[in-house]
């Protein structure tokens, strides 16, 4: 368990620092461990918004990445430069799948969308995360036909769900719905795999904090 794992680790003097765990629950979790005893956690994959606020000023806490906020951001200007009048985001229940689902109606708000361009939507509730939980939200949003359906998936399974969910209801009804994915389906192999139904999926993809100075000093002794 990670709490055995944080435990050993945080007890042990030879240890200064740790890289991960990659999901945002983890990181909370392992940080309330870390932090008193300061081990410094270096956090490579978890972008959760909720974790830029509640450590933002923790020595010991450091991002790598952007937070899931600015990926939301790009979502929106994405939406807005394809010219897109209906917008729909699908995300789970998770602190990962709470950035989006906190943020998304307000950039949209920002950049001029109305309450009625707007639809929000999660799934897997009770914390399942099966794909049979996404297919159903999946084809209840797009009964709207919004141009672009931003997912949130969290495992392969999801994305192919929602790859192969909004592939079929293409083929029977036009404009087609562009899919656009957050940085969890980021999975070029597996896209490749699901063929003609992946052609076309977009998405946004994980990029260093500027703040953090972590992409300058990687060029720097790496080249």
């Amino acid at each position: 368990k990670l709490s055995q794992i944080t435990r050993e680790i945080s007890e042990d003097p030879d240890i200064v620092a740790v890289i991960g765990p990659g999901k945002s629950e983890q990181v909370v979790e392992a940080a309330r461990r870390f932090t008193p005893t300061e081990v410094v956690m270096v956090t490579p994959a978890a972008t959760a918004g909720e974790i830029f606020r509640t450590y933002g000023d923790d020595d010991y806490v450091w991002r790598t990445l952007e937070s899931d906020i600015a990926q939301t951001e790009i979502m929106i200007l994405s939406a807005l430069a394809a010219d897109a009048e209906k917008v729909a985001l699908l995300t789970n229940f998770s602190l990962y799948g709470d950035t989006f689902f906190d943020w998304f109606g307000f950039f949209a708000a920002e950049v001029g969308y109305g309450i009625d361009d707007v639809v929000v939507d999660r799934y897997g509730q009770d914390g399942d995360s099966s794909p049979d939980a996404c297919a159903q939200p999946v084809n209840g949003i797009l009964a709207g036909a919004p141009d672009i359906l931003f997912a949130v998936p969290e495992n392969d399974d999801q994305i192919v769900c929602m790859v192969n969910t909004v592939a079929a209801y293409n083929e029977l009804n036009e404009p087609d719905v562009k899919l656009y994915f957050s940085s969890e389906g980021y999975r070029s192999e597996l896209l490749t795999t699901l063929g003609d139904n992946a052609e076309g999926v977009e998405g946004v993809t994980l990029s260093a904090a500027p703040e953090s100075g972590f992409d300058i000093e990687y060029k720097y002794r790496y080249g």
